[in-house]
């Protein structure tokens, strides 16, 4: 957010340099460079481009607006509201502080950390130097305990762990780690109260009687999950995941959802032309291109996948933790299907274990969803490659693992992928085979690198709040904090 003249001047310049190389780039015609390397550069340039041009707009409307009266109605609001009225009343930091009696350099330091050293006393009064008007429910609580908010998130089903590394931030994080369990602090109140709207729960022990619970936003939800799941858990993580989408659906450019409905053939067919061959990255990249969000949440690990449909827009959430290549690739591949089905239904939401799921073997919207993705990963020939391995291990499971590397090899076909549906197909018996699939793998820990380079590379996270921005960066990342 740009916050003075200063910045707006800076921000004009490097927009305009921006602007120009992307011209130049345009221009040039560079045959010894690959166009997916040329366009990369582009999108990289445009997108660095578009933010600046958002901040430059988001300024000068501030400096032309005639309402000069701001209401806030949530606490983790107020610091940017703060920001935006003393732009909106034409007031330098400088001019600022003179009305307050304060020093320049205070007003400063308080604006570029977001008013997160300022005390709720202080707050107020320049809440009413700047006619920002507080609704009376915001500053109620004083000071917040955040061992008992903890225990209040855990109580609904996130683990500890995730609480304390991720929906906490980094200044929550030393606070509990000082043992300061009761904090009177402006940020730290700000932030639990941004949590509570987040997850769309009470979570402040000191609103009523401190019981947390979770609205149940969504009708519907189909979890596709074996009994021994610790539902509490999982109902709050896939709400957890509902909520990240929600957020992105507002600032994802998303395009016509009907680009989903492709075969299997055309799907396979157009990732080898655009990327030459089937790999994670380059599924995940061509699915990117179809308009629909892949959000990689490695630890939210009581579902492998999800679908996830919010007002016709589809999402795919990725949360298996494993390193896989072949796994990722097929949950990836399967989620991708369901959010071609159904697609009369203005929102449909599928949390899954992908493996095991017991009861499923006659589930059309599985089986269409696991052929799907065998027949993209087999060139359509999965029955055909069933019958030789059948045939070879004369019927026995005993020898089936030693047949599949020899059955790939000879049909030009991943070993890995071969042995995920030869597993699937067993499970529509009521045979586990999985163990022995998973011992056919190949691990590759670049997956989730690729993931999360693709989901910050395509969704544009200046449109964002910065609590919200930041709990992103802190989940998509959850995995470098352990």
């Amino acid at each position: 957010m740009i916050k003075n003249e200063k910045q707006y001047k800076i921000s004009k310049a490097a927009a305009n340099k921006f602007f120009m190389a992307i011209q130049e780039t345009k221009k040039e015609k560079n045959t010894d460079v690959h166009p997916l390397l040329i366009k990369a550069q582009l999108d990289a340039l445009k997108s660095t481009y578009d933010e600046l041009l958002e901040e430059i707009i988001e300024y000068e409307k501030l400096t032309q607006a005639t309402n000069k009266t701001f209401y806030v109605n949530s606490l983790d609001e107020l610091a940017k509201t703060l920001i935006k009225a003393r732009i909106v009343q034409n007031l330098s930091q400088k001019q600022l502080a003179e009305k307050l009696g304060l020093k320049e350099q205070q007003i400063q330091r308080y604006e570029a950390n977001d008013y997160k050293s300022a005390s709720l006393g202080r707050l107020k009064e320049i809440s009413s130097a700047l006619n920002v008007i507080i609704d009376s429910k915001v500053l109620v609580n004083p000071s917040v305990n955040l061992s008992e908010v903890v225990d209040n998130l855990n109580n609904i089903g996130y683990p500890k762990n995730f609480i304390t590394k991720t929906l906490f931030s980094p200044e929550l994080q030393e606070q509990l780690a000082y043992g300061e369990v009761e904090s009177k602090n402006y940020s730290s109140i700000a932030q639990i109260n941004f949590l509570s709207r987040f997850l769309k729960t009470n979570i402040d022990p000191s609103v009523g009687s401190g019981h947390t619970f979770l609205q149940n936003r969504y009708q519907g939800i189909q979890y596709k999950i074996p009994k021994r799941t610790n539902y509490e858990r999982l109902n709050a993580e896939s709400y957890f995941a509902i909520s990240i989408c929600e957020y992105i659906s507002e600032i994802y450019d998303f395009h016509d959802s009907s680009k989903v409905l492709i075969s299997a053939k055309d799907f396979r067919n157009n990732v080898i032309s655009q990327f030459g061959q089937i790999t994670f990255e380059s599924t995940l990249k061509y699915i990117w291109t179809l308009g629909v969000p892949i959000i990689p949440l490695r630890k939210l690990n009581s579902f492998h996948g999800a679908c996830v449909r919010i007002d016709v827009k589809n999402f795919i959430v990725l949360s298996h933790n494993t390193d896989l290549e072949s796994r990722l690739l097929y949950d990836l591949l399967h989620e991708f299907r369901h959010s071609s089905q159904k697609i009369e239904n203005k929102n449909m939401l599928i949390f899954e274990e992908i493996e095991n799921q017991e009861g499923l073997h006659s589930n059309e919207e599985e089986i269409d969803a696991n052929t799907f993705a065998a027949d993209v990963l087999l060139d359509s020939r999965a029955e055909e490659l069933t019958d030789v391995a059948v045939a070879q291990a004369r019927g026995n499971l005993r020898y089936l693992k030693s047949v599949v590397p020899q059955i790939a090899q000879s049909h030009n076909v991943s070993t890995s992928a071969l042995a995920n549906y030869l597993a699937f197909r067993l499970s529509l018996q009521n045979e586990n085979w999985w163990g022995a699939a998973h011992n056919l793998q190949e691990e590759n820990k670049s997956c989730w690198v690729d993931a999360i380079n693709n989901f910050f590379n395509n969704i544009k996270f200046n449109r964002l709040e910065g609590n919200v921005r930041e709990l992103f960066i802190r989940t998509i990342n959850y995995e470098n904090a352990q």
